[in-house]
């Protein structure tokens, strides 16, 4: 039996024993060092400009709603012990104690920041958020659905494969040489970047008990662009952006969690094999939202609450 089909029979066995969370993502072109700037193109910097770093991981920022600035991350990014300051472009943007939100029971949270009126994320237009799951893709078709970009500040990878033979009884692993190998994939360095890749879905599905957008750490596949991305440590509350007919994007999902195969050495990523989990933003979308009050109904509030102080005023001069 080869790895990939034993490692889809133990998939759901093994998600919640062997998977970890995902600490710039791992891609597969090349020697896995470029896309460390904003991506160019019709289509725009693909969310770019959202996604900064929060602690040990990454968080996307949301926008302003209800006079308050929102980013979104992970949960344990949210609840590692850090200070949860956003930091993106050079700048620091600090952390609102106490305005932290636990969306849906979900390993997501949502928080504010501080951001000054007139400058850096003030200028920003708020992120859209997608209302419908992304359509599964195949790469080896003509016909590919919804893209994925990838973006996180995860760990680098070496520039040069290792290649493993893997005794698939007792799940041992030894590296070896590319003509006796039946796995391949790279190193994960103690360096991190913010880096973007391209991916598409492979399904989405239900794990822990959450909506996630599963996709894999695929070859390279010749169709002009390279979709294969893999989270890495560091890359947990990073964006998935889905890529819109129109040239726009959206946020279609938050990277959760990776899993690996048995005793898989650490820190790696098997090409074919490793799946990296997001949780699927169109699935909760209205609980996000319900969380992080709209503008309109933030004024609303002020001005009813405003209303009801002159009706009690004038009530009580009037006695």
């Amino acid at each position: 039996m080869s790895i990939r089909n034993l490692w889809i029979f133990l998939l759901v066995v093994l998600t919640v024993a062997s998977s970890t969370s995902s600490f710039a993502v791992v891609i597969g072109s090349g020697t896995g060092a470029g896309n460390t700037s904003a991506p160019a193109g019709s289509s725009g910097d693909l969310g770019w400009g959202y996604v900064g770093m929060v602690n040990g991981g990454s968080g996307v920022y949301l926008g302003s709603y209800g006079g308050a600035n929102w980013v979104l991350t992970a949960g344990h990014v949210y609840n590692d012990g850090g200070n949860r300051n956003f930091s993106i472009n050079g700048a620091v943007y600090q952390s609102v104690s106490g305005t932290g939100t636990n969306i849906a029971g979900l390993d997501l949270y949502a928080y504010q920041i501080t951001v000054a009126s007139g400058t850096g994320l003030s200028l920003l237009a708020n992120l859209s958020l997608s209302s419908a799951s992304p359509v599964p893709g195949n790469p080896n078709s003509s016909t590919l659905s919804d893209p994925l970009c990838m973006i996180g500040f995860g760990r680098d990878r070496a520039s040069n494969p290792t290649y493993w033979s893997v005794n698939t009884t007792n799940w041992t692993w030894t590296e070896t040489n590319s003509g006796s190998a039946n796995a391949v994939g790279f190193q994960e360095l103690s360096s991190r970047s913010k880096r973007w890749g391209y991916n598409y879905a492979d399904q989405v599905t239900t794990v822990n008990d959450s909506s996630m957008i599963q996709t894999t750490f695929r070859y390279s596949v010749n169709d002009g662009t390279i979709f294969s991305t893999q989270a890495a440590v560091g890359d947990s509350g990073g964006g998935v952006f889905k890529l819109l007919d129109d040239g726009t994007y959206e946020l279609a999902g938050v990277m959760v969690l990776v899993t690996t195969l048995p005793n898989q050495p650490a820190n790696t990523a098997i090409l074919n094999n490793s799946l990296t989990y997001s949780i699927d933003v169109a699935s909760y979308r209205s609980s996000i939202l319900d969380s992080i009050p709209e503008p309109g109904e933030f004024w609303l509030l002020i001005l009813g609450g405003g209303f009801l102080a002159w009706v009690l005023l004038r009530a009580k001069t009037q006695n």
